[in-house]
């Protein structure tokens, strides 16, 4: 789905996969795996010219700090694509997530 640009699809199988994962909400070890494996997919999207996909694949991510990680390859992406407004537009999402209070 995501690799063919269905970003609709791809939000709902997210939010599928969230709501049925086996292992409790608590679990580090799972989490952990989990922010990894969603950060593979977004670098995978972005390998396959799909960065829009790999950006709802990002900002499903949790904890946040997994979430930059995985914010920053899609900034990387888009600049060494000359797509520099889009580049400042995920920026601006780092920014905002680092500004919030905890």
């Amino acid at each position: 789905m995501a690799l063919r640009g269905q970003v609709n699809e791809v939000n709902a199988a997210l939010q599928q996969m969230t709501a049925s994962s086996d292992a409790p909400a608590n679990d580090q070890r799972a989490s952990y795996e989990r922010a990894q494996n969603y950060h593979r997919i977004a670098v995978a999207l972005l390998d396959a010219n799909q960065p829009e996909a790999a950006l709802v694949v990002a900002k499903a991510i949790t904890p946040d700090t997994a979430k930059e990680a995985a914010l920053v390859s899609i900034v990387y992406w888009h600049t060494i694509n000359g797509r520099l407004a889009d580049a400042r537009n995920v920026l601006a999402l780092i920014n905002n997530a680092s500004e919030t209070p905890a």
